[in-house]
């Protein structure tokens, strides 16, 4: 998402009395066998906010919550899901995933960008909708080095008075992860997968496109965890 001026407002998809959303272990983000979920390939020509509302209206989370799945050690312990984060009141992430794993919690904000279009170049390098999405995570890492003490009181804001865990509490970059989803399978090349390769290591950015949540959320419903 662009930086927006509407009234921000942080909510969990599910809530409860813990300290953050009620954990959800995998087979409880709205995952069955007859979820919609499976109907996500028949969208995936349409535009941005689309595949959006038809995510958060369905709904299907565990699409986005098989993002974690054999890519990020944590969720597995305890997984989180907000869709439409605000940080501060000036950027909003597309979801905002908090997993724990042996390590803590850590955060994953997610960006989509469309299926379809300015995905990648006839040389396989980054196009429009890609470059876009990069932006968009460098304004949010450039926010939270400035700004980890707002984002602390938005997740407080939702833990209904329980203190946060201490791991948390100061900002640490190591924990942020970030992922921009836009295109398919079809628009990747081996140049595009070596980029790829080349900005996850070099800025924790995971470039990913849409079949990549199809497939992963097609292996998550047949899963007890992530």
């Amino acid at each position: 998402m662009n930086e927006l001026t509407e009234k921000k407002q942080n909510f969990p998809v599910q809530s409860g009395d813990e300290t953050m959303p009620v954990p959800a272990p995998g087979k409880t983000l709205y995952i069955t066998k007859d979820t919609k979920g499976f109907d996500y390939r028949s969208i995936l020509g349409q535009v941005e906010r689309q595949v959006l509302n038809f995510i958060n209206q369905t709904p299907a989370y565990h699409i986005v919550a098989s993002i974690l799945m054999d890519r990020f050690p944590f969720g597995h312990h305890e997984c989180y899901l907000f869709k439409e984060f605000w940080l501060g009141d000036k950027f909003r992430t597309d979801h905002l995933l908090i997993g724990k794993g042996s390590g803590g919690y850590e955060f994953v904000l997610v960006e989509f960008e469309k299926p379809d279009g300015y995905i990648t170049l006839k040389n396989g390098y980054w196009g429009a909708a890609f470059r876009n999405g990069e932006y968009q995570v460098r304004d949010w890492k450039n926010w939270l080095e400035g700004n980890y003490n707002v984002f602390i009181e938005d997740l407080l804001s939702v833990a209904q008075g329980t203190e946060l865990p201490t791991d948390i509490q100061k900002y640490d970059s190591t924990r942020f992860h970030y992922v921009v989803i836009a295109g398919l399978r079809d628009d990747f090349s081996d140049t595009t997968y070596r980029e790829r390769r080349a900005k996850m290591k070099e800025s924790d950015i995971h470039l990913l496109h849409h079949d990549n949540l199809l497939d992963n959320a097609r292996t998550l419903l047949q899963r007890d965890t992530f």
